[in-house]
């Protein structure tokens, strides 16, 4: 059971649309279809970032919820792959970090930021120089941190410890940060 649990794990994302809600319940998982991730636009992403408090207003927990990390998949409707990275990797990312509200983990959908983002040098793919789909980013203070271009759904798991190392390197650094600018 337990063998089928984890191939279900690693490969059963990319039929999560065969699977029943009952039959990912029953091997313990959660259906990654029911995970609805939030959307996010250049225009809305360079919003946020000029709306946060200047680092020097900043004090305590404010001090990270102030400063965002963002985790995001930029992709399109209709790209198998990036359906996958979403369920495989993105959804259960969003599960992990939706409790920490300085961690933001966001899907980009490439044709509706270039509708709704007026500016083509706001439009996320300009912004990061995304040319290839899917790409995995993780952004902090509007510079790229990570990269992770394409999807190999044999290294899931390696992704995610990627994007979970470097999540907690930006995080210790704020902190450390701030805990110089208290002393």
């Amino acid at each position: 059971m337990k063998k089928i649990a984890a191939l279900i794990a690693v490969f059963g994302v990319v039929f999560a649309g065969v699977c029943t809600a009952d039959e990912w319940e029953s091997v313990g998982l959660q259906d990654p279809t029911k995970v609805v991730l939030p959307a996010l636009t250049g225009e809305q992403f360079l919003a946020l970032e000029a709306a946060k408090p200047a680092a020097a207003a900043r004090t305590g927990e404010e001090a990270l919820e102030g400063d965002s990390i963002y985790v995001m998949l930029v992709g399109f409707k209709g790209c198998g792959f990036c359906q996958n990275a979403e369920n495989a990797v993105i959804k259960p990312l969003f599960k992990q970090y939706v409790q920490q509200k300085y961690i933001k983990v966001v899907k980009v959908d490439k044709d509706e930021d270039a509708q709704k983002t007026q500016e083509q040098s706001h439009r996320i793919t300009e912004l990061f120089n995304v040319e290839k789909f899917p790409t995995i980013l993780i952004v902090h203070d509007k510079k790229e941190q990570w990269r992770y271009v394409g999807f190999d759904i044999l290294k899931v798991k390696q992704i995610k410890d990627a994007i979970t190392t470097k999540v907690q390197e930006i995080v210790n650094t704020m902190k450390a940060n701030y805990a110089t600018k208290r002393s």
